[in-house]
């Protein structure tokens, strides 16, 4: 009796550390809510020429509904801008259209700068994320803020990608320019399709790249551009100073030269140095789960809209990685510290952390007019399965050793004793 008691109390223990295991596994972190909306973690936030057809995507808000199992046929988007809580869409055929998740600026003006946030309800759940973007007028363009940053080997071939473009189907023409606008050096032969083949990068090939794309849009022609700085896998070798110059115009400069035409000459600054992350620095994350790298960089306060800085995946950009869709970065932040100098923080946000992931190289990477730094960094998945059975297999032995003990001592026979009382009789 006590036997079977005892193997029906150990299938019981087993079958509910399995339980506890799944359950505790299968946890997501709870998010934030205000209003009665889940609140997400903002969009990489964006960076436009005015003039363009601009896409606001929400692909952090599409990934956690996806995730967390929130997508339903029964649901509607509502995005609006600001403070303001009616859509900030003009309909299918005016110059703000939405599209789902996703709000067309056709053709963008600088008056569409700000925030935007975009509402996914249903019956049971809303769910609010944002996004900000600076679109620049023709005036005054920094082009420190729309680069994308691109490594290459010295001596060796290199092909540039016209980054941040998936969002547009029919691209009829594609153009590069070595510079950052296209007033820039026309690239005749260089190019195949939407890449730029570079045969041999030297110094002089470091640099501003321009990609120009002239795209269809509901039977309507708008042009989009890309800025791509060119670097150096070697930290000691730097563009050329003719190469590098931000393109920041201004309409008080000199009213004799086209805005587009003008360039100033950004002084030489101190090398920015990446405070965070150490080099060679590996992160521990559970399967599936998320993680969010932080990249920070110390600059001189007067340096920083200049000081790039950017997370690299292989050598590539985050966009042009193998993790484009379930990556994003953004999320810069400056801050000024009592010593006078700034600190430039950028997030790198990974989604649903694969086997995959622990093979490739992450880099920080930064750069500015006095040099470029960088830092790689490595991620390790942890043996959770392992962890939680070690777990479970501890805490069903405490549990049964308990019970064991217990039931003994109530189930335990009675021992008949080894002795027994005579009749006495006495004689008087």
């Amino acid at each position: 009796m006590v036997t079977c008691q005892t193997n029906l109390l150990v299938r019981l223990a087993l079958i509910g550390a399995v339980f506890f295991f799944w359950g505790v596994e299968g946890k997501l972190p709870d998010l934030p809510m205000s209003d009665g909306c889940f609140r997400l973690t903002p969009e990489v936030p964006l960076y436009r020429r005015e003039g363009e057809a601009v896409v606001l995507a929400w692909g952090f808000l599409g990934r956690v509904l996806q995730v967390r199992n929130f997508a339903s046929l029964n649901s509607t988007y509502l995005i609006t801008k600001g403070n303001t809580t009616g859509s900030v869409a003009e309909g299918s055929e005016g110059r703000v259209r939405q599209n789902g998740r996703r709000l067309w600026l056709l053709p963008s003006q600088s008056s569409d700068s700000g925030e935007y946030t975009c509402y996914y309800r249903t019956q049971s759940v809303c769910v609010a994320g944002s996004i900000s973007i600076k679109v620049f007028p023709e005036d005054s363009v920094d082009v420190s803020k729309l680069l994308y940053p691109h490594q290459s080997i010295m001596g060796q071939p290199a092909t540039v990608f016209c980054p941040s473009i998936s969002s547009f189907k029919t691209i009829q023409h594609v153009q590069w320019f070595k510079g950052s606008s296209a007033s820039a050096q026309r690239l005749e032969s260089s190019s195949q399709g939407k890449d730029l083949q570079l045969p041999t990068v030297g110094t002089s090939e470091l640099g501003l790249y321009t990609c120009l794309l002239m795209v269809l849009i509901n039977q309507s022609q708008y042009t989009v551009s890309r800025t791509v700085l060119l670097q150096s896998d070697d930290p000691l070798i730097l563009p050329s100073r003719t190469t590098t110059d931000f393109s920041v115009t201004s309409a008080t400069s000199n009213p004799s030269i086209h805005p587009k035409d003008r360039e100033t000459t950004v002084d030489r600054l101190p090398p920015p140095v990446i405070s965070a992350p150490v080099n060679g620095t590996v992160y521990h994350a559970e399967h599936g789960s998320g993680l969010e790298l932080r990249c920070e960089v110390w600059a001189g306060c007067q340096s920083t809209d200049s000081t790039l800085v950017t997370w690299m995946v292989d050598g590539q950009s985050v966009d042009s990685s193998y993790l484009n869709g379930r990556a994003l970065e953004g999320g810069r932040r400056v801050t000024q510290r009592m010593t006078g100098e700034c600190q430039v923080e950028v997030r790198l946000v990974i989604i649903a952390l694969t086997n995959r992931d622990t093979e490739a190289e992450f880099k920080c990477v930064t750069h500015n007019e006095g040099g470029t730094r960088e830092v790689v960094v490595q991620l390790r998945l942890e043996d959770t399965l392992s962890t939680w059975l070690v777990v479970g297999s501890v805490i069903a032995g405490c549990f049964l050793s308990v019970v064991s003990v217990f039931l003994y001592c109530l189930l335990k026979p009675q021992r008949k004793a080894d002795y027994f009382l005579t009749r006495q009789t006495s004689v008087c």
